[in-house]
């Protein structure tokens, strides 16, 4: 079985928050859906990721390492995707520009500097 990203993501976020309710809402997903998700990466998994109380959902030794685990995938993914975005928003061309020589001399170098960057 190959978890989901929605499925690690809501292991990382119930992990985080000790609460399927508030890791909805960090998710922007119904808490049903998010146990729902949970419980499927349990199942799929066949381990118990979370031991479930009435005052919210501890992670269990299994459940804490693979969370911890799943943060770093999740942050370098999450990298990798803006780092695409950031290149594919990137225009290529020249500019011309018509400045006075004392706004060249001492305002244009930083900006062309940080547009360069």
């Amino acid at each position: 079985m190959t978890p989901s990203l929605r499925q690690l993501r809501a292991l990382v976020a119930a992990a985080e928050t000790g609460s399927f309710s508030q890791a909805a809402l960090r998710l922007h997903v119904s808490q049903p859906a998010l146990t729902l998700q949970i419980r499927e990466l349990e199942q799929g998994l066949g381990v118990t990721l979370f031991d479930r109380t009435a005052r919210g959902a501890r992670p269990t030794r299994a459940g804490l390492a693979l969370a911890h685990s799943f943060q770093r995938v999740l942050a370098d993914l999450d990298a990798v995707v803006d780092s695409a975005r950031d290149e594919a928003a990137r225009r290529a061309g020249v500019v011309h520009l018509a400045v006075l020589p004392s706004v060249a001399a001492t305002l244009l170098p930083p900006v062309l500097a940080r547009l360069r960057a």
